[in-house]
């Protein structure tokens, strides 16, 4: 609404959705940027990947991924309860933290414990310890689960920008 009236809060109101708006532009040109940068980066890594692994290691790293990304499902969940509601207490939080951190740990020991049986499954005997190894990323993520959802949810979508585009390369 535009401020042609004399009345201080329709003013207030109007200044606070211009600083909205300015907050809403500019968190989203910061997380196009780094979205980018970060993809030409993994594209870029990629390509350096596939030129360099033989196409047999390339599909270990496949068949780890596949598992892995969907085990990730579970301790990302926990973020999206802290971004979407905002009115947890600090108790609150420091206990969904310690849950995704237990999460983390249960999931890095799911990992080792099903590496083997997935590797019979692929039919592939090497496939087991990059589950092994690549499982190590559950609890390093799970560190960062509530800060980044904290972030999110307080919209400094600035610096989760950075520390995303950090995080990827």
């Amino acid at each position: 609404a535009p401020a042609t009236t004399a009345d201080p809060t329709s003013m207030t109101r109007v200044m606070n959705n211009r600083i909205l708006d300015r907050s809403l532009a500019s968190g989203l040109g910061w997380s196009a940027g780094a979205k980018w940068s970060t993809q030409i980066v993994s594209w870029a890594s990629l390509v350096i990947v596939t030129r360099l692994l033989p196409p047999s290691d390339f599909g270990l790293m496949g068949m780890a991924v596949m598992y892995l990304g969907v085990l990730q499902i579970v301790p990302d969940a926990f973020g999206v309860a802290v971004t979407a509601l905002r009115h947890l207490t600090d108790e609150e939080l420091a206990q969904l933290n310690t849950v995704v951190l237990i999460l983390g740990f249960l999931a890095c020991l799911l990992s080792c414990g099903i590496a083997i049986p997935l590797g019979y499954f692929f039919r592939s005997p090497r496939l087991p310890l990059v589950v092994v190894v690549m499982s190590t990323m559950f609890p390093v993520s799970a560190l960062g689960t509530l800060p980044s959802s904290l972030l999110c949810r307080d919209m400094r979508i600035k610096l989760l920008s950075i520390l995303g585009a950090i995080q990827m390369l």
